[in-house]
């Protein structure tokens, strides 16, 4: 919910010691459905990559890497914010995509 709707606020970003991390202020944007037990609201979401276009993702699919892997971190809402949420079985749900280069001239 609100992910295609322009919200007046402001994100932050960061380097978390092993990937650029971007702060969401959370209970803006939210997930719910799919089988999550639960809503969720978004609270950052941060990227994965290497030293080139055929290596960098966290995880493979079939064996394949990718060039590079965004994860969305959400935390149910019934949990006062994302640390707090982290330490439980219902806490997080994490949405990953995987990003491919191609090149065209």
């Amino acid at each position: 919910q609100n992910y295609a709707t322009v919200l007046s606020v402001n994100f932050t970003g960061e380097n978390n010691g092993h990937s650029l991390q971007i702060n969401v202020p959370p209970f803006r944007y939210f997930v719910n459905g799919g089988g999550l037990l639960g809503n969720f609201t978004t609270a950052q979401f941060h990227l994965h990559w290497g030293s080139s276009d055929s290596k960098g993702s966290e995880h493979k699919i079939d064996g394949k890497q990718y060039a590079a892997e965004i994860h969305f971190v959400s935390f149910n809402v019934k949990y006062a914010d994302l640390s707090t949420a982290a330490n439980e079985s219902d806490g997080l749900a994490v949405l990953g995509a995987f990003l491919e280069v191609e090149w065209a001239f």
